[in-house]
């Protein structure tokens, strides 16, 4: 298509012929051809990182490349806008592509959180904006101001049972009550001594156990011997 071809949808109508030997064929299809309008010139823009961490009183930097679009041609600039405590300074321009540098400084009271930062490249007629977020960390937190005096400690009241303690924090000892005073020498300790036992009235203290087994052996052997008479005089 010329370059000239205004935008829009055409339809064009395409004939072949071919000679055979019973004569010339020929046959016809529609082509639809869609001419679409040239892109206008404009820039593409990126931002990196998109988030950049920064303590109270620190910097940033972010990097921001910028691309021809559509047949662009001439030079950009770049600029920021920033929060009140920020302040941003920005070196790289010209003719795109290029890689300019944004440095944003925070002050010592900046809020911390998350904050966005509005980066600007324009040029030539075209002007495209990204954001980039900046978090700032928390601050040191403040001391005690210069002389003061650390307040004493308190200790913990006493439980029950529990002695009380001095300002000083040492505990005090319980009071331990007086040994009672003897009156008079004392006794000696007499040391126990088991009772004996005296054998019952009736019974012998000692058993001649050996005269018992032999009066019991006797009376087995008698017994045995009228058991075998017994038995032979009834067979």
């Amino acid at each position: 298509m010329p370059g000239s071809a205004s935008p829009g949808r055409y339809v064009l109508e395409v004939e072949a012929e071919c000679p055979t030997p019973l004569g010339p064929v020929s046959d016809s299809a529609h082509l639809e051809v869609l001419v679409e309008p040239s892109p206008s010139p404009g820039l593409g823009v990126r931002v990196r990182p998109p988030m950049a961490v920064v303590e109270p009183g620190g910097s940033a930097e972010f990097r921001v490349d910028v691309a021809p679009l559509g047949g662009f041609s001439g030079s950009v600039s770049v600029s920021v806008e920033t929060p009140d405590w920020a302040t941003a300074s920005v070196s790289g321009g010209g003719t795109p592509p290029l890689t300019a540098r944004v440095r944003v400084d925070v002050s010592e009271d900046a809020p911390e959180g998350r904050h966005s930062v509005e980066i600007t490249v324009s040029g030539g007629g075209v002007s495209e904006s990204v954001e980039a977020d900046l978090l700032v960390l928390p601050g040191p937190r403040p001391g005690p101001p210069a002389g003061a005096q650390r307040a004493p400690e308190q200790a913990p009241e006493p439980g029950p049972g529990q002695p009380e303690q001095p300002p000083g924090g040492q505990p005090v000892p319980p009071i331990q009550p007086a040994p009672a005073e003897s009156e008079g020498p004392q006794p000696p300790a007499q040391e126990w001594q088991p009772e004996e036992r005296r054998p019952e009235e009736g019974w012998p203290s000692e058993i001649p156990w050996p005269a018992v087994g032999l009066a019991l052996l006797a009376v087995l052997l008698i017994v045995t011997g009228v058991l075998l008479l017994r038995r032979r005089s009834g067979a």
